[in-house]
C-alpha cells in the first residue's frame, strides 16, 4: 500500500479546491447561477413572437392532404372544392365487346382506338390485298426455251 507524504497531500488538496472553486453553484429556480448567456442572444430570443415556430398548414382549396383512412378498392372522390373523401367507385369499367365473333383471324380491321371491328380468313392473294403476284393459272409455257435447236424466231417470240 502507498501513502502520500505531506507535500503530495498538500498538492492533492490544492487540485480539489481549484475544481471546487471553478464549479457553478445551483440556485433554486435557475439552471445555472452564472449569466453566461450573452446579451445579444437574449435580445434575439426576446424578439421572437409568441407561437412564432408553430406551423399551421393552410386549409384552402389546393392545400389539403390526402385524408386518413381508405382501404383496398377505394378511391378519393370529390366532396367539395378542395376536399375529397374515400369512397367506393360507382361502377367498374367494363370494356365493350367489339361485335366480332371470338376466333383466330388472319386479317383484321381496327378502328382509331385499336379495337377490332372486323376480321376474315382470306383464301386468295387478293383477299390479303396482294395485287402484284402471278395469277393462279399463270404458267411459263410461252417463255421457255425449247429443247434442241433454237431459232431466231424462237428467241424473239414470233
Amino acid at each position: 500500500m502507498s501513502y502520500l507524504d505531506p507535500n503530495g497531500l498538500s498538492r492533492l488538496y490544492g487540485k480539489i479546491m481549484a475544481h471546487l472553486n471553478a464549479k457553478v453553484d445551483k440556485v433554486t429556480g435557475k439552471g445555472l447561477s452564472t449569466n453566461d448567456f450573452t446579451a445579444a442572444l437574449l435580445k434575439k430570443l426576446n424578439g421572437i413572437a409568441e407561437g412564432a415556430n408553430k406551423y399551421v398548414h393552410p386549409t384552402d382549396s389546393g392545400n389539403k392532404h390526402i385524408p386518413a383512412g381508405g382501404a383496398s378498392g377505394q378511391i378519393l372522390k370529390w366532396k367539395a372544392d378542395g376536399d375529397a373523401a374515400w369512397g367506393v367507385p360507382e361502377s367498374g369499367y367494363t370494356h365493350p365487346n367489339s361485335g366480332v365473333s371470338t376466333g383466330t383471324y388472319k386479317s383484321v380491321t381496327v378502328n382509331a382506338q385499336g379495337h377490332v371491328t372486323g376480321g376474315s380468313n382470306p383464301n386468295t392473294l387478293a383477299g390479303y390485298g396482294i395485287t402484284d403476284a402471278a395469277a393462279k393459272n399463270h404458267n411459263h409455257d410461252t417463255v421457255y426455251i425449247k429443247k434442241g435447236a433454237v431459232t431466231w424466231n424462237d428467241l424473239k417470240g414470233s
